[in-house]
């Protein structure tokens, strides 16, 4: 009797071995999936990105001398600094738990 024990024990352990791989495989499967589309994706936005050759120092730098003097004096630059500063203090806010989010 205790070889058929042993023999079933075995079986059993077989089995929940074979199941366990072939779960490894799916979520390996399922995983080399995910990466290929999202490898895709990045190959995608690069070629879309590289597309796009928008450069503002190009206007910047096209702007007249006393606009740019102008622009210094009212403080534009300190201006879009804060603005910009604002927004991201904002955004970091919006990620602390038990705020309202979409203040």
């Amino acid at each position: 009797m205790a070889w058929i024990k042993s023999f079933l024990d075995w079986i059993l352990s077989f089995f929940k071995s074979l199941v366990l791989t072939l779960w490894d495989m799916f979520t390996d499967v399922f995983y080399l999936v995910i990466d290929l589309i999202l490898k895709t994706v990045g190959v995608v936005i690069d070629g879309v990105f590289s597309l796009l050759t928008f450069d503002p120092l190009q206007y910047v730098s096209a702007i007249p001398p006393s606009v740019m003097n102008i622009l210094g004096l009212i403080g534009l630059g300190q201006a879009l600094t804060i603005i910009g500063v604002a927004i991201l203090i904002r955004l970091g806010l919006q990620l602390i738990p038990f705020t309202r989010l979409g203040s």
